[in-house]
C-alpha cells in the first residue's frame, strides 16, 4: 500500500516524531491521528478497487451517521483522500474551513503535492498562479460565495446564463460571485437554504466534501 504518497500530501502532520538519543541520531516515526485515519483512507481504497467493501464515514467517523445528508459526500471525500479526519476518528462535519484549506484541497486535484509546514504558503501561491483566488486572508473561514467563486474559477469560469432572482437574499451576493453562484445553483453544486443562498455564511466541512464530490462526479460523467 501507497502510504507515503498521501502522508506527502497531508495538509495537516501525519506523525508523532520522537528523537532517541543524541548520540547516534535515531527518529522512531508514530503515525498520530491524522496519519491513522490516511492510512485507513488508503487501504479502504485499495479494498474498494479489489472489489471489497470500503469502510463508510459511519464506520470511519463516530460523528457521521447514515441518515446524515453529508454521510455519503464525507466517504467519497475520505475514500479519495481529499479529506480525512481531525482526530479521535472525528470528521467534525460542522468544523470551520479556511480558505488556505480549500486551496490545498484544489491544488491536491490539479496534481500538485502539498504538505509540510509551509503548506498553507505552497498552496496560496498556487490558488494565485492558477487564478483560484487572490491569496488573501489563508486562515479565515471561507464563505459560501468564496467557496463556490474557487471552485467556479478551478473549473474554468464556464459562461453562465439566468440570474438569482428566485432567491430571497441575491441582493446579498458580491458582484464578483454572481457568475460563480448562477453556475453552482445551476450545475446543482450549492442549494439555497430556506429559499436563501447565505452567500456570506461560512461553508462547514460537511459542504466542502459535498461540493467536491458533486463536482467531481460531474466532471466524470
Amino acid at each position: 500500500a501507497d502510504i507515503y504518497t498521501p502522508f506527502a500530501a497531508a495538509a495537516e502532520n501525519p506523525c508523532n516524531a520522537n528523537l532517541a538519543g543524541a548520540s547516534g541520531f535515531s527518529i522512531d516515526i508514530h503515525p498520530n491521528q491524522t496519519g491513522h485515519d490516511l492510512i485507513a483512507a488508503t487501504l479502504n481504497q485499495l479494498l474498494a478497487e479489489s472489489g471489497a467493501d470500503a469502510e463508510t464515514a459511519v464506520q470511519a467517523f463516530a460523528d457521521v451517521r447514515a441518515d446524515d445528508w453529508y454521510c455519503e459526500a464525507v466517504t467519497y471525500c475520505a475514500d479519495q483522500g481529499l479529506m480525512s479526519g481531525v482526530g479521535s476518528k472525528s470528521f467534525d462535519p460542522d468544523g470551520s474551513v479556511t480558505r488556505a484549506m480549500v486551496w490545498t484541497v484544489l491544488a491536491r486535484l490539479a496534481g500538485e503535492q502539498i504538505s509540510g509546514a509551509g503548506w498553507a504558503e505552497a498552496a496560496k501561491t498556487w490558488a494565485k498562479a492558477a487564478g483560484v483566488s487572490d491569496g488573501s486572508d489563508p486562515m479565515r473561514p471561507v464563505t459560501r460565495q468564496e467557496l463556490a467563486a474557487m471552485l467556479y474559477r478551478f473549473a474554468g469560469s464556464p459562461e453562465v446564463s439566468g440570474d438569482l432572482s428566485a432567491y430571497a437574499d441575491a441582493a446579498d451576493v458580491a458582484t464578483w460571485a454572481g457568475d460563480a453562484l448562477v453556475w453552482a445553483t445551476d450545475t446543482g453544486l450549492i442549494n439555497g437554504i430556506g429559499g436563501r443562498l447565505s452567500p456570506a455564511a461560512g461553508a462547514p466541512r460537511s459542504q466542502l466534501a459535498t461540493m467536491l464530490m458533486r463536482q467531481l462526479q460531474q466532471s466524470a460523467a
